[in-house]
């Protein structure tokens, strides 16, 4: 957000980096950055959270731009600091953005922990992990191949319901959506009502 804010040479240098961060896909970036900081619990976190940052970091930088620019004004005009505007003003107008994005990129970390834990770089045993089971259980598939439906399925339902919570927080917080909802409900009772 400061950066979006302050703009200049700041905002051209934190931008092109996170442009050269998405070229690459985000399992390429956790695997490099797990074998850098090792296969653990924290490596995996570390390596999953610079991974996706430059979605976050994308979606606070065009904050300053979307907020209604008279909230912003008048709060330069009245003499607030440029924190107070982006802590009062902007982040207040970013915070449904990025709630939902979290929500919505929640499955997606779930999936890379469990395929770097598939690949032997995420959480070590004696520690559970679905990616760690579904390896495990792919040596047992022509003898025992019910052991790779339990993973499989509570990882498939947590990213189903996930997804789900996602996209019922979008349309809770977005009010284009939250309109677009109502419509065609407030057209029905219209019709009832006349006839």
């Amino acid at each position: 957000m400061a950066v979006g804010y302050g703009g200049g040479l700041a905002d051209a240098i934190v931008m092109r980096l996170t442009d050269m961060m998405l070229i690459f896909p985000t399992i390429m970036i956790a695997i490099v950055i797990v074998v850098v900081v090792g296969p653990s619990e924290k490596g995996v976190v570390i390596a999953l959270g610079l991974s996706q940052l430059p979605n976050f970091v994308r979606i606070a930088r065009s904050a300053p731009f979307g907020a209604p620019e008279s909230y912003v004004e008048a709060a330069i005009a009245a003499g607030a600091s440029w924190p107070a505007i982006l802590s009062r003003h902007v982040l207040h107008n970013i915070a449904a953005p990025v709630i939902v994005k979290a929500t919505i990129a929640l499955p997606g970390f779930v999936i890379g922990a469990s395929s770097l834990s598939y690949l032997g770089l995420g959480v070590q045993p004696p520690t559970p992990e679905w990616g760690q089971m579904l390896n495990e259980a792919r040596n047992f598939l022509t003898r025992a191949p019910y052991l790779i439906i339990g993973p499989a399925l509570a990882l498939s339902l947590f990213v189903l319901a996930a997804n789900l919570v996602g996209d019922s927080l979008n349309e809770a917080l977005d009010p284009k959506l939250r309109s677009r909802r109502l419509f065609p409900l407030a057209l029905m009772r219209r019709r009832r009502s006349a006839a």
